[in-house]
């Protein structure tokens, strides 16, 4: 059984994958060296949220709102103008500073502006399009309530898939909420670009990193506030009598959107605006319980490494969200890495063994090393954050040590992870 996914979402997927290898290697480069923070961080700042967890969300969230809600863009060179678009912004900004040249750097993050504007465009227009016609799908689209299985796609390791096309009521309660999410944090992405716009052309430079209410809009809002959205889409695909309750769900994302509005839009020095982002962390950490309680037994019929991938991940968040909500800079070292490596990236990895081989048509090469893979990862990501809190401690170079083996380890696991999805296994005659 093959799923038709639209290929823009599979190079979005395959570009990410390309620029957080080169990414994560960087970080590693920094952990084992502190002297290079100064000239391999703005690469590493570009890289990794732009190039890595953008690209992510693009093309995961075309493929979802596909295969969950049927939507899909009525103009098919739209996601492909996207593409091209978001990755020359992260090509000339990469570049420009290579070359110093700020020019490029400047059109780099107009690009990026620009990429924002056309996701929401494209993912409106699908919107409009379906209102007008429900048979998008194509004929052999998968019936309401039928389990589609790695296994049944190939003669791959049996990874449990999702279901798709769901009928229950309670799912369509959740999918309502996922989708209110979604657009929510498009409101906060093109409001996060109207300000750099605005910053750009008052103060120049990179307003994208300049500024901190830019970056909690982008970070804790777009970004976290996207994949908050497609877990809750996800999450009762992987066994539809286990739903979450969707008045919680609603509840947490209202409290996520006042942290958001509170923290990324009132000026840095009030106390209004210190206290959004413990809201935006007491989101976090009531949305972590909420899946935390579930996960054992909606990820039931998967394989070990999918739930403890997903258990892990939502861990973390939960630690972020409690940490933030307690007082933790969302903005400082410990934080994002607790959001973007400890939180997304392994969530990444416990999707990504389901997802990805519908997305790539192929199937993880070595699929007995997911548990280590995720494992090696987790201990990576454990220990750059244990350093970056020792970092500046008496204790210092103890605490460096723990900088440089969890950065070489979370390479480690996500180039084993790479790995799993660079080399085809061709499907039996």
């Amino acid at each position: 059984m093959r799923i038709r996914i639209e290929p823009v979402s599979r190079v979005f997927l395959s570009a990410a994958l390309v620029h957080f290898l080169i990414g994560t290697t960087l970080g590693a480069l920094m952990a084992s060296n502190v002297t290079w923070w100064d000239s391999i961080s703005p690469y590493h700042a570009e890289l990794n949220p732009f190039g890595w967890l953008t690209f992510l969300i693009y093309g995961m969230t075309y493929a979802v709102l596909q295969l969950f809600a049927s939507l899909r863009v009525p103009w098919k060179g739209l996601p492909w103008i996207h593409f091209v678009v978001a990755e020359a912004g992260v090509l000339l900004i990469i570049f420009g500073y290579l070359a110093q040249r700020p020019l490029w750097i400047h059109w780099g993050w107009v690009c990026q502006t620009s990429a924002g504007i056309l996701f929401l465009i494209a993912v409106m227009s699908a919107v409009v399009s379906s209102r007008r016609s429900r048979k998008l799908l194509p004929p052999e689209a998968i019936s309401p309530e039928t389990p589609v299985h790695v296994s049944e796609l190939d003669d791959a390791p049996p990874f449990t898939g999702f279901y798709f096309n769901l009928e229950k009521g309670e799912v369509r309660d959740t999918d309502r909420v996922a989708k209110r999410g979604t657009s929510l944090a498009l409101i906060v992405l093109i409001v996060a670009t109207l300000f750099a716009t605005m910053d750009g052309i008052l103060h120049g430079g990179d307003p994208w990193l300049s500024s901190k209410r830019i970056r909690i809009l982008l970070f804790d809002g777009w970004i976290a506030g996207t994949v908050l959205a497609v877990s809750l889409h996800l999450l009762p695909r992987y066994r539809p009598s286990v739903a979450v309750p969707s008045k919680i769900a609603h509840l947490a994302q209202s409290i996520w959107f006042i942290g958001i509005l509170l923290a990324g839009i009132l000026p840095p020095a009030f106390w209004l605006q210190q206290l959004g982002t413990r809201v935006i962390g007491l989101s976090f950490a009531v949305i972590a319980l909420l899946y935390l309680r579930r996960i054992p037994s909606a990820l039931r019929q998967t394989q070990p490494p999918v739930k403890l991938a997903w258990t892990i991940a939502w861990a973390f968040a939960f630690i972020l969200g409690t940490c933030q909500t307690l007082g933790l800079r969302p903005l400082s070292l410990p934080a994002i890495h607790l959001l973007f490596l400890g939180w997304i990236t392994t969530l990444v990895y416990g999707v990504g063994y389901v997802f990805f081989p519908l997305l790539l048509h192929r199937f993880p090469a070595f699929a007995r090393m997911a548990s280590f893979q995720v494992l090696l990862s987790t201990v990576g990501a454990v220990l750059l954050i244990i350093g970056m809190v020792g970092a500046e401690s008496e204790h210092a170079g103890l605490f460096r040590y723990a900088l440089a083996i969890g950065g070489s380890s979370a390479m480690a696991g996500f180039f084993l992870f790479a790995l799993q999805w660079s080399i085809k296994r061709k499907p039996r005659a």
